[in-house]
């Protein structure tokens, strides 16, 4: 009887330990996606990357595109249905043109699949670095997923605020939960994120 107490009261130890390092990891994970800002503003790439999914990311695309960061930009995940003329409308819907120039991917359906369409994308057209422009919260994950599939790849890192402040740590809290995941993954698969 002793004995079991004592397993129990390791195995209760141990499962407290993992539950306090699993909240102060997300404390972190969420202090780090609140602060994270666009690196190098003014930096120029070979393309632009959005990987769809949360609100503005399409549109801080566009408008980097419009501005001159990129002479291309790559919107990844984008349903089959969805024309040039529909993220038009998202975009401006005052203006008569989209800027040059714009490919929308549609074999992605999850981060991974994101990540190898950009990769493809980017070996056909021979560029060699590029903007990542996506959520603030899904950034850290993108970048886990980026960087296995194009380790030399030159990636500028370009966050979006994305949801309202209720909702950031609801969403932030899933993708944490997503990131960790992922990481694992990547450890049991011998995959790194370097």
């Amino acid at each position: 009887m002793k004995k079991l107490r004592k397993y129990i009261t390791a195995a209760a130890c141990v499962l407290a330990s993992l539950i306090f390092f699993w909240l102060a990891g997300f404390g972190v994970f969420l202090g780090y996606v609140a602060m994270e800002k666009p690196q190098e503003p003014s930096g120029h790439t070979d393309a632009l990357i959005v990987p769809t999914g949360g609100s503005n990311r399409i549109h801080t695309g566009l408008d980097l595109l419009s501005g001159g960061m990129s002479g291309h930009l790559l919107i990844s995940g984008v349903g089959r249905e969805v024309s040039l003329e529909d993220i038009r409308k998202i975009w401006r819907p005052g203006e008569k043109a989209l800027p040059c120039c714009i490919t929308l991917g549609h074999d992605a359906l999850n981060t991974k699949g994101n990540a190898e369409e950009v990769k493809n994308w980017m070996e056909q057209n021979h560029y060699h670095s590029l903007r990542l422009v996506t959520s603030n919260y899904h950034m850290p994950r993108t970048l886990i997923e980026f960087r296995r599939a194009m380790p030399e790849m030159t990636m500028i890192l370009h966050p979006v605020k994305s949801v309202s402040k209720i909702n950031f740590i609801q969403v932030a809290f899933g993708e944490y939960n997503k990131t960790l995941l992922t990481l694992v993954r990547g450890v049991f698969s011998g995959g790194t994120a370097a």
